[in-house]
């Protein structure tokens, strides 16, 4: 059976994951998510192959979303 992240995402084996099954993992747990590592995905997206684009390219958007809501400070 096929899911859309690697068999090492689901047995949370941080040191086999792809970049954004790391930074998914750091989201789950409320960790910082690193926008340099965002970024360059975002840079290279147009470059993926079309089911990579399918699956991954909302959650990107929701990972970019989500590190633009937490820099946001109340005054």
């Amino acid at each position: 059976m096929t899911y859309v992240f690697s068999e090492a995402f689901y047995k949370g084996d941080v040191k086999n994951m792809t970049i954004l099954e790391q930074e998914v993992t750091k989201f789950i747990n409320g960790e910082i998510l690193n926008i340099n590592l965002l970024m360059d995905m975002y840079k290279e997206y147009v470059s993926w192959p079309s089911k990579d684009k399918y699956y991954y390219i909302p959650i990107l958007v929701m990972l970019l979303k989500e590190y633009r809501r937490s820099m946001v400070t109340s005054i």
